[in-house]
């Protein structure tokens, strides 16, 4: 889960932005988030909370998304 505000609208430019840290980490498949994206998503999708909760952080600071 990665959580911007200011990201492009096109999904393939998103992926453009965590790139290089897709070449160090194949197997993570981003989901590539603006925070008002987040903050909607948080009240109406389990799956997210469920991310946030036991997702493993690679960089970053989890506690800021709850």
């Amino acid at each position: 889960l990665v959580v911007e505000d200011d990201l492009p609208r096109n999904p393939l430019k998103r992926l453009e932005l965590v790139e290089e840290c897709l070449l160090q980490a194949p197997g993570v498949e981003p989901l590539i988030l603006s925070t008002s994206d987040l903050e909607r998503l948080l009240e109406k999708n389990q799956l997210i909370k469920k991310i946030i909760e036991e997702g493993i952080t690679l960089r970053g600071n989890e506690k800021n998304l709850l």
